[in-house]
């Protein structure tokens, strides 16, 4: 129901080294992925993790950071700077399944 309170969290990952699953336990990812919307700079630390190997990770399973698949409710938001103009970029990305999707088909048809 579009009209029921949700969560946001914002993280800005930029000072994480990304190299151990202790740096993103506080975030608590598997449960704001799922049940808040998420608001990510630095996003690419994630990535990073997620594709980190570590000498530990072969004794034990890694922790999933990111939901597989993704979730369907899913709005990828990238901000970008053309450093030539300071003009910003954004571009918007619904998951599959989105209530996202109608909602940017909306934008689009209003002229956005």
């Amino acid at each position: 129901d579009d009209k029921q309170p949700v969560e946001i969290h914002h993280m800005d990952l930029y000072r994480l080294s990304a190299t151990s699953a202790d740096e993103f336990a506080p975030l608590h990812l598997d449960y704001v992925f799922r049940n808040c919307i998420s608001l990510i700079e630095w996003p690419i630390r994630l990535r990073e993790y997620a594709d980190h190997e570590s000498p530990s990770s072969q004794e034990t399973e890694r922790p999933s950071l990111l939901p597989a698949p993704l979730p369907s409710n899913l709005l990828q938001v990238d901000i970008r700077i053309r450093p030539s103009t300071d003009e910003r970029i954004m571009t918007l990305r619904a998951g599959s399944a989105s209530v996202w999707q109608k909602r940017l088909q909306n934008l689009v048809e209003d002229g956005m």
